[in-house]
């Protein structure tokens, strides 16, 4: 009887393909987080030496070294205006007190820096100026400072010479007009001349008649004399 010849059959190689794949892309993983890693540390370097230099440039510096000087500050308001540390004359509080248009006290830096506070409002509105570039970059108020008129654009005002003065009056806050204003009645009550055509558009335009306005305060002036 034949006998049938068996053949073993070879066993197939195995695949390994995928498990290469999977290697690379976890070294190519690793790598690129390696890479975030350099990259983010040398960002955090930057950014450490920028805070550093930041802190050591003359303007941080004159903040800290500025509280030991004073700054001339000019009343812009016709009226008595008192300025206190804390915004109520408490007794704790320092109070500067301006009593006309014009007006200059000297003021420490580090008294001006509360009062900015306890007034914001007449600070934001210019009802007091501070005559002192570095001293409102100090107080963070040099953008403010760019919309206000300064101390020599509201005296030009308040003499009314062009018609420009009215024109300017009216871009100003209500703050302010009313300041001036009051400024131009005071002066016209005690004799100084304006141009009637100014006197007019004021009125005009904020409804309020300066001569007749003059005339009662003169009035009242006298009576108080009187008395």
């Amino acid at each position: 009887m034949a006998v049938k010849a068996t053949t073993t059959a070879k066993a197939k190689p195995v695949v390994v393909k995928e498990a290469k794949e999977t290697k690379v892309e976890e070294i190519k993983t690793i790598d690129k987080t390696a890479q975030e890693n350099i990259e983010l540390k040398a960002q955090m370097k930057a950014l450490m030496e920028q805070l550093s230099k930041q802190q050591s440039q003359p303007n941080v510096q004159y903040v800290q070294n500025n509280i030991a000087r004073s700054v001339k500050v000019m009343s812009l308001i016709p009226n008595v205006m008192p300025l206190s540390t804390d915004g109520r004359g408490g007794n704790k509080s320092k109070v500067y007190r301006f009593t006309k248009f014009g007006e200059i006290l000297t003021i420490p830096f580090d008294d001006l820096q509360q009062i900015k506070i306890a007034h914001r409002t007449l600070f934001e509105a210019g009802a007091f100026y501070i005559c002192d570039e570095q001293a409102v970059e100090s107080l963070y108020a040099t953008e403010l400072y760019k919309t206000l008129a300064t101390d020599e654009v509201i005296k030009n005002i308040v003499k009314l010479e062009t018609m420009e003065d009215v024109d300017t009056l009216k871009t100003l806050n209500k703050i302010m007009q009313t300041s001036i204003i009051d400024t131009i009645i005071d002066n016209k009550s005690k004799g100084q001349n304006y141009d009637r055509n100014k006197l007019y558009e004021i009125k005009s335009h904020f409804g309020i008649d300066i001569e007749e306005k003059a005339e009662e305060l003169k009035v009242a002036i006298e009576a108080k004399e009187k008395h």
